[in-house]
């Protein structure tokens, strides 16, 4: 009877998934992270695509987040979705759309070597800017998974 060598194979990639998932869920930078996300509006609806950063008060690891198209978001410190350690954080919120240049722009930008779009802030920027933070949000030892970020005009 002929053996196959596909069944140990399959073992060992079964074992080294096994402890490749094991390590990362004992890393310790992970250590002390809370789950934490919500939802944010912008004049009362959902607002997708939109960057949500979390910087720490205390200068701790900060957090971040891309918010879904129905405005919902999950805050990822070290790696996709694993929270945030709990404590008192600014939070800065940025959402941009490139808008295209018009001919005489363009070629001044391509002489200038610069990108072809510029963004556009869809958001006031009262929000978006991270040396004067108006959002201040405390995260709890057990983490907040309901947090409501309400921006308006």
């Amino acid at each position: 009877m002929k053996r196959s060598i596909y069944m140990p194979l399959f073992c060992l990639v079964l074992i080294s998934t096994f402890l490749l998932v094991g390590c990362q869920k004992n890393d310790p930078r992970k250590k002390g992270l809370v789950p934490a996300g919500g939802t944010i509006t912008y004049n009362g609806s959902p607002l997708a695509e939109a960057t949500i950063v979390f910087t720490s008060k205390t200068n701790q690891q900060g957090a971040g987040a891309l918010s879904g198209t129905d405005g919902k978001f999950e805050l990822t410190t070290i790696s996709n979705k694993d929270g945030v350690l709990p404590g008192e954080y600014t939070v800065f919120v940025q959402k941009e759309l490139f808008e295209n240049l018009s001919d005489e722009e363009l070629l001044e930008h391509n002489r200038q070597g610069k990108p072809s779009a510029k963004p556009k802030s869809l958001i006031p920027d009262k929000y978006t800017n991270p040396a004067n933070p108006i959002i201040n949000i405390t995260i709890p030892e057990t983490g907040n998974k309901n947090i409501l970020i309400e921006l308006k005009d």
